[in-house]
């Protein structure tokens, strides 16, 4: 899925011109997210078992055999959503290499509206985490350790800004400017923002042991971190670590606690207080507080 593939096909002499290639290469890869990078070529690498076992060339693939393949796969199980992902990362493919696109011809299309009508199901939502619940997690964790100073800090933090855990996972200690009111957060790149033109969430001081500010304070003083990343990881002899930490741990550990009703699942931080994201006054305080990251308010209101 490179230039590599076009330069082969058009037997271009070894020329400098090779080594521009291999990194427009590179570039066209950082085009997608890793993440992303690695669903398009597992998806990609399906499409291509599935042609081969049934005698049928991949790349350039046709609109019926595209066809027969994801009717095949929605026969077998799979989602509705998993199969978009899938005609994506073919398409792209094809793209990429000069090839017809198979996957804008009217057949792909019918088909898959077809397969819409008939399969679609209601997409399995993660329970959010509500105040009540962020208080009962607060409480139950012990200010002596480490790690749970640390897990208190994420989940005040992620509670109060909405942040995604890549976005908590990525923050260093330079991203934070302290002021009397609270601090403000430095969001170099997240999912909606692929370009990195980052930008700043207002945190403000609050009440009790749910205050994110005082709660990030608390964790860099124990921790004795002044630079580098944010939220680093802590062994079990309480000592951290160099790298940084997932939140997904805190969340499944507190969100086991009794009380939580999260069951020990990664929940949803980026719910409003007490469940308040689609209501008139949840996502305007956090408008105003310049966490969301666009003026749509339609994923909120999903809570």
């Amino acid at each position: 899925m490179t230039l590599a593939i076009i330069l082969k096909k058009e037997t271009v002499p070894q020329t400098p011109l090779d080594l521009v290639a291999s990194r427009v290469s590179r570039y066209v890869a950082a085009a997608s997210a890793p993440a992303t990078r690695r669903a398009y070529s597992c998806d990609m690498a399906q499409f291509q078992k599935w042609c081969l076992l049934n005698g049928l060339e991949a790349l350039p693939a046709t609109p019926a055999a595209l066809a027969c393949y994801v009717v095949d796969q929605a026969d077998a199980g799979k989602k509705v959503a998993t199969l978009e992902r899938a005609l994506v990362a073919i398409g792209r493919a094809h793209q990429l290499t000069g090839a017809e696109d198979p996957t804008k011809h009217q057949v792909v299309k019918e088909t898959m509206k077809g397969i819409r009508r008939q399969r679609t199901a209601k997409q399995r939502k993660a329970l959010p985490l509500l105040f009540e619940a962020l208080k009962t997690m607060v409480a139950a964790l012990q200010k002596d350790q480490l790690r749970e100073l640390r897990d208190r800090a994420i989940l005040c933090l992620g509670f109060m800004t909405g942040l995604r855990r890549s976005e908590l996972v990525a923050l260093d200690v330079e991203d934070l400017k302290w002021c009397k009111r609270g601090l403000t957060v430095h969001v170099r790149r997240s999912k909606g923002d692929q370009a990195g033109e980052g930008r700043d969430v207002v945190v403000f001081r609050g009440l009790g042991p749910t205050c994110p500010v005082a709660a990030v304070e608390s964790w860099l003083s124990a921790a004795g971190i002044d630079g580098g990343p944010l939220f680093v990881g802590v062994d079990r002899y309480g000592k951290c670590r160099k790298k940084a930490d997932r939140p997904g741990g805190a969340y499944r550990r507190e969100g086991a606690r009794p009380g939580c009703r999260l069951g020990g699942r990664g929940s949803v931080v980026r719910a409003f207080v007490a469940g308040g994201a689609g209501h008139a006054g949840g996502y305007q305080w956090w408008r105003a507080a310049g966490t969301l990251p666009s003026r749509r308010v339609t994923g909120l209101r999903k809570f």
